[in-house]
């Protein structure tokens, strides 16, 4: 009886089954295969079709085409009473490179971000482990998630390393906090600087430089909700006057003329 492994993953885990087919049977008779069930009695007629499972429990089961189960018990013997022993003693070695499982085995070198930082996978050494036990490092083969500027949700490094279309993933945890604002400049300067009697403030046009501790930049254009004007916009312009312009708790300045 031919039987062979072939590797299954059920519920994420790899369980090893063996597989024989009727091609493989010889049929019952001297010196041939007897096939007993578990209560020892000879079965005289094989199942057309019949497939045998190891049963996860060093165990051979019988299965025939209607999905009816016989259990066959742990040896076959010959009608010489020569034991065939289906299932090899000690560790089974699977015959298949399947994929079973990835983990960082170095982390990152950084894990705290700011948010709209992008991962840094410095320092990252991805280990694959494969159902013969065997190990590799596959970092350079590896995708990282996610992708561009980081939020304050995300909470972990995720590795994904494929290998014969079997894909295992590992996360590393990172922190992400909310960018701070570290300063304000004018960008572009309001359309009016210059002003006469009678004429009033008026800031439209401004563009503001927002800077953050995440070396990021940002323009803020007039009418965003927020920006305050000290005098206010409205006020009557008498001399030469400077503007404090304040956003997000800072400030800068922008003076106006008066002639």
């Amino acid at each position: 009886m031919l039987v062979y492994e072939k590797w299954i993953e059920e519920n994420d885990e790899l369980v090893r089954h063996l597989f024989g087919t009727m091609d493989n049977i010889p049929a019952v008779g001297d010196n041939q295969l007897i096939y007993k069930d578990g209560d020892g009695d000879v079965i005289e007629t094989i199942p057309e079709n019949a497939v045998f499972l190891d049963d996860g429990h060093g165990g051979i089961n019988m299965v025939d085409t209607d999905g009816n189960v016989t259990f066959l018990g742990v040896n076959i013997k010959k009608s010489n009473n020569e034991v065939v022993n289906i299932i090899p003693g000690g560790d089974y070695t699977p015959t298949e490179k399947i994929l079973t499982s990835i983990r960082f085995k170095h982390k990152p070198n950084k894990t705290a971000y700011i948010e709209g930082e992008e991962i840094d996978t410095t320092g990252i050494k991805i280990e694959a482990t494969f159902a013969s036990g065997d190990k590799e490092d596959v970092t350079a083969d590896c995708e990282f998630t996610p992708e561009g500027a980081l939020a304050t949700t995300d909470e972990a490094i995720t590795a994904s390393y494929t290998y014969d279309d079997v894909t295992k993933t590992a996360d590393y945890a990172i922190t992400v906090v909310e960018k701070q604002l570290t300063g304000i400049a004018v960008k572009t300067p309001p359309t009016k600087t210059a002003y006469t009697t009678s004429e009033t403030l008026d800031m439209t046009g401004l563009v503001l430089t927002a800077s953050y501790d995440n070396n990021t930049t940002e323009d803020i254009n007039y009418g965003t909700t927020g920006i305050t004007y000290d005098p206010a916009e409205g006020t009557e312009i008498t001399a030469d006057t400077t503007v404090t312009i304040t956003y997000g708790g800072k400030t800068t300045t922008q003076t106006v003329t008066f002639s």
